[in-house]
């Protein structure tokens, strides 16, 4: 007898920090900071990964309040699903 058993790709919850930078500051995917995580049994496991602007690389922002789409890419793409958040970008005068 044999059986078939399909495992899909686990789908991280990814928590991006809000960014603070000055006005004129081009957004970089470097300013991004946060973390993803899976509870696997009963333990809560970090995924390794990177953090990109979806659309807003390169942006120069106003002074004030923006959401910005960020996507979390993680490291192991075979097992893992890449997520899109958003961010808080909170731009102030010099």
């Amino acid at each position: 007898t044999s059986v078939t058993v399909n495992v899909a790709k686990a789908t991280p919850d990814a928590d991006v920090n809000t960014v603070n930078i000055d006005a004129g500051t081009a957004l970089n995917n470097n300013q991004l900071t946060g973390t993803a995580t899976l509870i696997v049994g009963d333990h809560l496991v970090t995924v390794p990964g990177t953090f990109t602007y979806t659309t807003a690389d390169g942006s120069v922002l106003g002074v004030g309040k923006y959401t910005e789409t960020v996507t979390f890419t993680p490291s192991d793409t075979t097992d893992f699903d890449t997520v899109t958040t958003t961010v808080t970008v909170k731009v102030s005068k010099h």
